[in-house]
């Protein structure tokens, strides 16, 4: 069977498309079709056999899609294609005094990572324009004033292989 497309009509009114059985019949037929053809059973239980062909959560070394996970050093999300978002966070900076944080899964060794800064004034505003920068294995935060309760997200973007 060909994929059925719902006819939504002419807008704003929707006058001239299908009601909403003949809609409903579609969609239910294009995602039988979907599940017959993933050789799914009369229940819909996607087969074992598919699931396990393509992860999703797992290793990206071995074959899933994506995974995800945390340390001590904050967060990170590691995709099959290479692909690894970290985030570390840390409360309270003194003036004048570099915070130096590690990312919880280490970029690819000679790699630029992209980095955001978040700063959420707890204590106080900081107008210093504080300075944050980026290496594989970390990323550091500078600024000019104290700001004790201040807490600070750094997340890093970049490569995993």
């Amino acid at each position: 069977m060909a994929k059925q497309t719902i006819n939504l009509g002419t807008a704003p009114s929707g006058a001239g498309g299908d009601d909403r059985r003949s809609a409903w019949l579609k969609a239910i037929n294009n995602f039988n079709e979907l599940y017959s053809a993933l050789g799914a059973p009369a229940n819909g239980a996607i087969p074992a056999g598919i699931a396990a062909a393509a992860p999703i959560m797992g290793d990206p070394a071995a074959g899933a899609l994506m995974r995800s996970g945390s340390n001590t050093n904050g967060y990170y999300f590691q995709f099959a294609s290479g692909l690894l978002i970290c985030v570390a966070t840390f409360t309270g900076y003194s003036a004048n005094v570099v915070k130096n944080v590690t990312w919880p899964f280490a970029f690819q060794a000679s790699t630029n990572v992209g980095l955001g800064v978040s700063n959420v004034p707890v204590t106080g505003y900081d107008n210093s324009s504080p300075t944050a920068w980026a290496t594989p294995s970390g990323a550091a935060f500078i600024s000019s004033v104290t700001r004790a309760q201040n807490v600070v997200s750094l997340t890093g973007t970049g490569w995993w292989k």
